[in-house]
């Protein structure tokens, strides 16, 4: 699932927007594999950190989109 259409599922669900820094943090703090963006200026700074309620949103936005595996 990408960036912007996490952003449009969370303005649907929320009526407020996320950034992409925010989204980030969310799912660096859920465990997935983030990349560390080039132009970052610390590696060690995070600019806008995810709050409790971004990542709890985040996180059922990416669970409800996973795709079912079936096997037939």
């Amino acid at each position: 699932m990408t960036y912007k259409e996490i952003q449009r599922e969370y303005r649907l669900r929320n009526n407020k927007s996320i950034s992409t820094c925010s989204i980030a943090d969310a799912k660096r703090k859920l465990g997935y594999k983030v990349r560390i963006a080039t132009n970052r200026k610390n590696i060690n700074f995070i600019q806008k950190k995810a709050t409790d309620f971004e990542v709890k949103n985040v996180a059922e936005i990416l669970n409800a989109k996973k795709p079912a595996h079936n096997n037939v």
